[in-house]
C-alpha cells in the first residue's frame, strides 16, 4: 500500500484498490487516528463503513486553501438561512457590530497544530489540519475548519465552524459560549459537523464529504 504524507497531518492514499486500501486501514488504525485520511477520487460505502467502524477521520477530493466546490455547496445550502437573518439583523443594529473584526473572504491561513501556550488571533478564515492542544486558543473573525481534536480554547465569529470532537468546555461561536448540551450533540458521534447560527439559534449538523 503506497501513501504519501502531506503536511505533517493528511495521509493520502494514492493506490484505489479497496481491498487492499481494506486492509491497510486495518493494520495500521492506531497509528492514522492521528491522521485525516485523503482520498482523491469517490470511495465505495463498504470503505466508509471501515472507515466509521475504525472511528478513521478522511475526505474525499483535494486538498486546498479554501472549501472545494462540492463542500461550499453544502455549506452554502446549510447557511443560507443564517446568512439572510444575519443581513437583517446587522442592518437593524449595526451599532452591536462596531467592536467585531469583520470577517476577510480573501484572507484565508493553513494552520497545521496549535501547541499548548501559542495564542494565535486571525483576521479571517482558518484551516486547522491537526489539534489545538490544552492551552492554546485560537480566535477568528471569519470560519474555522478543523480536523484534528480541539483541547484549548475557540472563539468563532464567522459563518460557520466546522469540526468533529470537542475536548474544551469553552467555545465561542458568534459571541455566545455553546452550552453543555450543545457540546454533548458535536461529541454524539464522529463524523464532522457544521456549527451555523440561524437568528438567536445555534444550529448543529452532521455533513459528510465527498
Amino acid at each position: 500500500m503506497k501513501t504519501r504524507q502531506h503536511n505533517q497531518r493528511v495521509i493520502v492514499l494514492e493506490e484505489q484498490n479497496e481491498d487492499d486500501i481494506i486492509k491497510f486501514l486495518h493494520k495500521n488504525a492506531l497509528l492514522l487516528m492521528r491522521f485525516v485520511i485523503n482520498f482523491k477520487s469517490p470511495i465505495s460505502q463498504n470503505l466508509q463503513s471501515t472507515l466509521k467502524e475504525l472511528n478513521l477521520c478522511y475526505f474525499v477530493g483535494i486538498i486546498e486553501s479554501k472549501p472545494t466546490q462540492s463542500e461550499q455547496e453544502k455549506i452554502e445550502k446549510l447557511n443560507a438561512d443564517s446568512t439572510n437573518q444575519k443581513e437583517t439583523l446587522e442592518a437593524k443594529s449595526s451599532q452591536n457590530d462596531l467592536g467585531k473584526p469583520k470577517s476577510c473572504a480573501n484572507s484565508t491561513k493553513i494552520i497545521h497544530k496549535v501547541r499548548s501556550g501559542e495564542e494565535i488571533t486571525h483576521n479571517g478564515h482558518l484551516h486547522i489540519l491537526g489539534d489545538i492542544t490544552s492551552g492554546a486558543k485560537v480566535s477568528a473573525s471569519g470560519s474555522v475548519t478543523i480536523f484534528g481534536d480541539c483541547y484549548g480554547v475557540l472563539e468563532v465569529r464567522g459563518e460557520f465552524l466546522i469540526l468533529r470532537r470537542l475536548h474544551s468546555g469553552y467555545i465561542v461561536f458568534d459571541d455566545e459560549k455553546l452550552n453543555a448540551d450543545m457540546l454533548a450533540k458535536i461529541n454524539a458521534n464522529d463524523n464532522l459537523k457544521i456549527i451555523i447560527k440561524n437568528g438567536a439559534n445555534i444550529i448543529i449538523k452532521d455533513i459528510v464529504l465527498g
